[in-house]
């Protein structure tokens, strides 16, 4: 699946690349054929929920959920030493947030963007190390993942141009 959000007009745009190159026209339309996922051009454009899927990253979000369990499961970890790993999880997957869209071939900076806030976000949510904080709640978290969601449904495709073509 390519994870780059498709505008209406990006959609138009490969539509029309699509009819004028006939050898894309006959590798797409041939169901005997397998292309590899997110190699075809997207001639649809995103809709609320697609967008969602494709700006949360979920596979690193899991992630990093699982491994601060484990952290905050270790009991043969003195509590300085905790702290310390679990600001380490949260930038080490706050990196790879942004390192596994470019790898995935994301063309939209303000995409990369808006995925990194949603995964500090979802980091904020969690019992990681917002929680050290004096007067932090989960709660504040779980506001955070409202609003991000919010803006992120609220945020039109088509703002979001592509900083180079490929």
């Amino acid at each position: 699946m390519d994870l780059n959000v498709v505008s209406p007009e990006e959609a138009q745009a490969n539509l029309e690349a699509v009819k004028a190159d006939k050898s894309a026209h006959a590798l797409i339309a041939n169901p005997s054929v397998s292309t590899p996922s997110g190699k075809s051009p997207q001639v649809s454009y995103d809709d609320t929920y697609s967008k969602l899927l494709k700006i949360v990253p979920a596979p690193v979000a899991g992630a990093y959920t699982a491994s601060v369990a484990i952290v905050i499961a270790a009991t043969n970890v003195g509590a300085g030493v905790r702290h310390l790993l679990l600001w380490g999880l949260f930038v080490f997957f706050l990196a790879a947030t942004v390192a596994y869209l470019v790898m995935r071939g994301i063309k939209h900076q303000l995409q990369i963007a808006m995925s990194a806030i949603a995964f500090i976000a979802i980091a904020t949510a969690t019992p990681g190390p917002f929680t050290q904080i004096k007067g932090w709640s989960t709660a504040f978290g779980s506001v955070a993942v409202i609003v991000v969601g919010a803006i992120i449904v609220i945020v039109d495709p088509s703002a979001l141009k592509p900083s180079k073509k490929r």
